[in-house]
């Protein structure tokens, strides 16, 4: 299973609320017919196939699927299920138990969850130690499920919880942004050590569902919140007695470097830290290595925007779609390429004097798109760009639109 990288932004909009109500509707009705027939009976093998199958969907994007009980509600993937006989059916069968948290892994096989609904929904002398669930997956030698682990506690309480029945963007894209931290040195550490380092936090979201994400969520951070991480950074690093023993820290400065470019005052947050880098180092320090992650991102996004321009504004163009320019434009904007974003928009102004009245028609409605989607207070830096462009053209008395 992967995360499907051609299509990545019809992938980020997946509702996981719609998808986790789905997944225990199913799963209550294949623990119901398999409490009833038994596990082995054909009728019970067939609903037990079907949450079996939405397993698949949620293990596209991440490692784990963790099932909570508190305070008599529900929580799949941390959200909160909406009051209904589905919940109540595994709900009863957790109470009997005494389960509280319940770990899916995504090696899980279609057998094993089988032998697990099995032993979830039979009557059993719970007195007796050798009939408790975690001794029978023991047993099993089944280590794909966990119950009441202390990993399957953490993945509930270390994460925000969300109210299923209250209007909220349960899209895969805002879920992931809330689960990453608001560090920007853990933000490095994520970006150069992927899953290795991300389940120290208990993110198990793949590296290639976040990676895309990182230039987002730095553009979100206030630069109060920046600015106090990377101080905590520079104490931590000037309070040490020797060079070597801090080359723990100076070892991802670059990629701290890399991903302060993508916020909105990167100039202003990236002087302390160049700071210290000359002070360590005579290495030159640079974001420009091809190699790292977040340049890639940054190079793919320059390139998508680059695509557009000429797939738009070629003679040889019929059709164009507008919502996928302005979806590059913005993400221009959120891995921090100003220059790049001015120099594209120059361009857009620029073709509202063309000779080509079909081109001329194309940036127009392109560039009242932005407009719309962009808010000024903002954007007010490249409001201001377009509106010295604009003036200029008017002054050398350039054909316009």
């Amino acid at each position: 299973m992967k995360f499907n990288n051609s299509r990545k932004d019809s992938a980020y909009n997946i509702n996981v609320n719609e998808l986790v109500h789905s997944f225990i509707r199913e799963f209550s009705m294949a623990c119901k017919k398999a409490g009833i027939y038994g596990a082995g009976h054909p009728l019970a093998k067939k609903a037990i196939e079907k949450p079996f199958l939405l397993f698949d969907k949620i293990f596209l994007f991440k490692k784990y699927i963790n099932l909570n009980l508190q305070q008599e509600h529900l929580y799949l993937l941390n959200i909160r299920l909406k009051d209904s006989v589905f919940n109540e059916e595994i709900i009863k069968y957790m109470q009997i138990l005494d389960i509280k948290a319940i770990l899916f892994e995504r090696t899980i096989t279609l057998g094993e969850f089988e032998k697990f609904i099995s032993r979830f929904v039979k009557r059993v002398n719970l007195s007796d130690h050798s009939n408790l669930i975690h001794i029978y997956l023991q047993d099993e030698k089944i280590t794909s499920v966990e119950v009441n682990s202390e990993r399957a506690y953490n993945y509930f309480e270390l994460h925000q919880h969300l109210r299923g029945d209250v209007s909220h963007d349960f899209s895969l894209k805002n879920l992931v942004l809330q689960a990453l931290p608001n560090d920007i040195e853990q933000l490095a550490k994520l970006s150069s050590q992927g899953t290795g380092f991300a389940e120290t936090l208990f993110v198990d979201y793949y590296p290639e569902v976040i990676q895309p994400l990182l230039p987002e969520k730095i553009n979100t951070l206030p630069t109060s919140m920046v600015e106090q991480s990377i101080d905590n950074l520079l104490q931590e690093i000037n309070s040490r007695d020797m060079l070597d023993t801090a080359k723990g820290s100076y070892s991802h400065l670059s990629e701290i470097n890399a991903l302060l470019e993508f916020h909105p005052d990167f100039e202003k947050l990236t002087q302390k830290l160049h700071g210290l880098i000359a002070d360590v180092s005579e290495d030159n320090l640079t974001s420009d290595d091809t190699k790292t992650p977040t340049a890639k991102i940054k190079i793919e996004t320059a390139r998508s925007v680059e695509n557009l321009m000429n797939e738009t504004f070629s003679d040889l163009a019929i059709e164009y779609d507008i919502n996928s320019f302005t979806e590059a434009f913005e993400r221009l904007i959120k891995t921090g390429q100003f220059e790049k974003a001015n120099e594209t928009a120059e361009k857009l102004v620029d073709y509202l004097g063309d000779t080509n009245y079909d081109f001329r028609q194309k940036s127009l409605n392109i560039l009242m798109d932005l407009v719309i989607s962009l808010p000024i207070l903002k954007h007010i830096s490249l409001y201001n760009h377009l509106m010295q462009v604009i003036m200029r053209n008017l002054f050398e008395k350039k054909e316009t639109f």
